[in-house]
């Protein structure tokens, strides 16, 4: 006995459906640009507690990195 969706239901998409509409999308999102203005530091609540997240960057710096700071945290960019 098959089971097909009820008359005005459609089926639920498969992962794979899912990831493919959800990476196609994202691709859509990327190509189009996006101004954004942010205060440095950023003001944030962690577990319910105010903290700032500011960025600096760095010359010998590889990778994106987090590091503890006072009041909360710093990212820390490879710098140009």
């Amino acid at each position: 006995m098959s089971c097909s969706p009820r008359k005005g239901f459609e089926a639920e998409p498969s992962r794979e459906e899912k990831q493919r509409v959800m990476s196609e999308g994202a691709l859509a999102r990327e190509k189009r640009a996006l101004h954004v203005t942010v205060t440095n530091p950023v003001q944030c609540s962690l577990h319910g507690r105010k903290c700032t997240v500011s960025v600096e960057t760095k010359l010998n710096q590889s990778q994106p990195d987090f590091t503890k700071h006072r009041s909360g945290f710093v990212l820390c960019v490879p710098g140009n």
